[in-house]
This record gives structure tokens, C-alpha cells and sequence, in this order.
């Protein structure tokens, strides 16, 4: 019992709480309250329960035994060793000792998911999913800003066939993207699987091309695009691989490989030349590569693009000085 004064003064303050409220509530004087704090007195064995559950803190933390919750810990990895059955014991015992820990709510409300996942018994597996989704909520509830516990029961209801509860979660999180995979069926799901796909491969093509001058990464770039849509039919990707082959032009000259250069310019008037034809269709055309045939693309941005006029600026700027007396150069300038 020594400083439990002063950490009942710490506990109340962080709790926001008066020394009359805190009085109030357990039954007792605020004199009573001042006189634990200033060391005179000590609270009574039976106000230590409910005096800790109104500090939000365990009795063993009140008392100041600080190295128990590191014991708890302890046991709880070596409960892993043991399978999910034993984790969830553990978890629950934890609880018992410290009910408003932010980690032990949460390992149980997981472990309670995991071991409906691993039960044959189908009564037995949606009690411990519906056990999963209550503590998830309670989680939420007093904690609302921990966002590992939402993600957890959007994963979580749609296997209790909750799919448009988990979506209602979804939509209020900042990687909602991600987390729609979990609550979407049929169509939906696979339309938004081919959404998550397309973005992560513009992520990477980005990434890889933002050091221009680096030919082996802009071929690396080119290569992705062309394995992802492996039909040929690139719509959009026209642009996108009209830009990387000048950049590899340009590359390759630095490099003196001018007649690899004249090939990859080549290559990349013919993509110009795509995206004109596609300018003109003005239409919302499918991708047909089995990847991402659930997508389209609204031709009616190639205006925005322009990108024969693009051609035209790159293949008049300095670093092609070097084979611009070329007779196929000359060609490729007269045919764009």
C-alpha cells in the first residue's frame, strides 16, 4: 500500500476527476479522498476493487505492483507456442487483472476470430464470432481511435454474413481501399480486387521511373505494364509507354546505343499513334487482359493527354543532338 496516495492523485487527475466526484462515486467523503492522497490514510481493502475500476487502471497497478503486467506478457507469448486456445485463456486471464488494457481487450477479441476460424463445430464457431464482433465493439467503444480493432471486425463480420455492417465501418477509415476487399461479393469484389491491382502497379511504375536516367529501371517499369496487360490492348498505357520508351531513347543515347535509341523512339511513336486512334473512338472501352477485364477506360482523356504533341516537344530537346542528322531519325520526326 505504499504511495497509493499518490497514485490514486495521478490516476484521478488523468481520469479528469475531482476528488469530490471520485468520492461521490465510491460512497465516501472527499475528505476521506484527500487524506489517501496526502498519505494521512489509506482506503479501505474493499474500496481497492472498485477504486481501480473507476481509475480505469488494475487493482495490481493501484497497489503498485508494476512488474505483473510484464509477467502477464510473458506468459501470454509462451501461450503462443501453444495454439490459439491457450492464447485466448490467457488473454481472458490478463483481463481479469487489468479489464481496460487496451492490448489484452484487443488479444482477445482476435483470438476469440481465430478460434471460430479453427473449428469444425458450426454452432460453436459463429458463438465465438459473435463473442469477437461484442469485444471489437466494446474496443471501439472505449478506445475509437484504435484503428486495428475496426480493420480487425470489418474482417469479422462478413463471416457472420454482415457484409453491409463491416462496409458501414470501412467507409470511415483512411485505407477503406483496402479494407472494402473484406466486405464486398461477387462482381463487386472482383471489379475492386482489379482496382487495388491497377493502383499497386501505378504505384510501382511511378516509382521505379522517378529517377529517369536509369535505364534498367524504366525497362523494369515497361516490362510490368506488359506482363499485367499481357494482350497488348493498353488503352491508357498508351501514354504511359509512349513517355517511358522516350526516356529509354534518351537513356540509350547518353549511352551511345543510338540504333537501340531509333528503335525505342520508334516504339514510342507507335503508342502516340495508338492513342490517336483511341481519341477518335470517344468511348468508355474494357480491358480485355484477363488481369483487369473489369475496368475500362474513358478514351475521351486522350485529348487531355495530347500525346503526339508530346512526342513532338521530347524529340526536339538537346539530348537527341546526337543522332538527329540521322536519316531514320529524320523519318521518325516527319512521320510523328
Amino acid at each position: 500500500m505504499n504511495n497509493i496516495g499518490e497514485r490514486i492523485k495521478e490516476l484521478r487527475k488523468k481520469n479528469d476527476m475531482t476528488q469530490e466526484k471520485l468520492a461521490e462515486q465510491l460512497g465516501v467523503s472527499y475528505q476521506a479522498v484527500s487524506k489517501w492522497e496526502t498519505g494521512i490514510a489509506c482506503p479501505d481493502l474493499s474500496l481497492i476493487v472498485p477504486l481501480a475500476r473507476l481509475l480505469h487502471v488494475s487493482t495490481d497497478e493501484l497497489l503498485g505492483y508494476k512488474d505483473r503486467r510484464a509477467v502477464l506478457e510473458k506468459m501470454w507469448q509462451k501461450a503462443l507456442q501453444l495454439g490459439v486456445h491457450e492464447t485466448l485463456k490467457m488473454s481472458e486471464a490478463a483481463l481479469k487483472e487489468y479489464p481496460h488494457d487496451q492490448t489484452f481487450l484487443y488479444r482477445r477479441a482476435c483470438d476469440e476470430s481465430f478460434y471460430a476460424d479453427e473449428t469444425t463445430d458450426a454452432e460453436q464457431k459463429r458463438e465465438y464470432l459473435e463473442r469477437s464482433v461484442r469485444h471489437f465493439k466494446m474496443l471501439i467503444s472505449e478506445y475509437p481511435d484504435f484503428n486495428f480493432a475496426v480493420e480487425m471486425l470489418v474482417t469479422v463480420l462478413p463471416k457472420l454474413g454482415r457484409h453491409e455492417e463491416a462496409l458501414s465501418y470501412a467507409m470511415k477509415q483512411p485505407d477503406k481501399d483496402r479494407l472494402l476487399k473484406h466486405c464486398l461479393t461477387g462482381e463487386e469484389l472482383e471489379k475492386h480486387r482489379q482496382k487495388l491491382i491497377e493502383q499497386k502497379m501505378t504505384n510501382l511504375i511511378t516509382e521505379l521511373i522517378s529517377n529517369r536516367h536509369n535505364l534498367l529501371c524504366i525497362q523494369a517499369a515497361v516490362n510490368i505494364i506488359k506482363i499485367i496487360i499481357s494482350d497488348g490492348n493498353y488503352l491508357e498505357y498508351h501514354d504511359t509507354l509512349m513517355h517511358y520508351y522516350v526516356w529509354q531513347a534518351q537513356c540509350l543515347v547518353r549511352e551511345n546505343r543510338h540504333d537501340e535509341a531509333i528503335e525505342a523512339l520508334r516504339t514510342a511513336l507507335q503508342h502516340a499513334k495508338e492513342c490517336k486512334v483511341l481519341e477518335k473512338e470517344g468511348q468508355l472501352l474494357p480491358y480485355t487482359t484477363p488481369i483487369l477485364n473489369r475496368l475500362s477506360f474513358d478514351t475521351k482523356k486522350i485529348s487531355d493527354f495530347n500525346p503526339m504533341r508530346q512526342l513532338h516537344d521530347y524529340i526536339t530537346i538537346s539530348e537527341f543532338d546526337a543522332i538527329r542528322d540521322r536519316e531514320d531519325f529524320i523519318a521518325l520526326t516527319k512521320e510523328g
